[in-house]
């Protein structure tokens, strides 16, 4: 079985979240586990145009009635994901990275250039 890659916008993502066709399967995925200092740290990353590593999700597809629903299993990413639609949703703001220091232990070259 021979897969390629698709490349999803985080928007795209987050608009599938939002619309519940994201689904946990706790066969593969543990609860939300990541704390609000990993999430945050994520965000800086993606705004700071780092790559994310690969989300894998399975595609689903059932036919009930004549009718048909399709919804994607998160194999891998529900932190990730979690983390970006939070921030998106507002839940939480940016480290700065001189204020917070004391907990987001930056290295320098980070400090030297704050997130856009």
């Amino acid at each position: 079985m021979i897969h390629e890659p698709e490349v999803m916008k985080i928007k795209d993502l987050l608009d599938l979240k939002k619309n519940q066709m994201l689904k946990v399967n706790s066969e593969y995925q543990r609860g939300s586990v990541w704390t609000k200092t990993q999430q945050k740290k994520l965000i800086d990353s993606v705004l700071r145009g780092y790559p994310l590593p690969m989300i894998y999700l399975h595609y689903k597809e059932h036919k009930i009635a004549g009718m048909k629903s399709q919804s994607f299993e998160i194999i891998d990413g529900q932190q990730r994901i979690n983390a970006l639609y939070d921030f998106f949703q507002g839940a939480y703001k940016l480290f700065d990275t001189i204020k917070d220091d004391d907990i987001a232990h930056f290295p320098q070259f980070i400090k030297d250039n704050p997130c856009p």
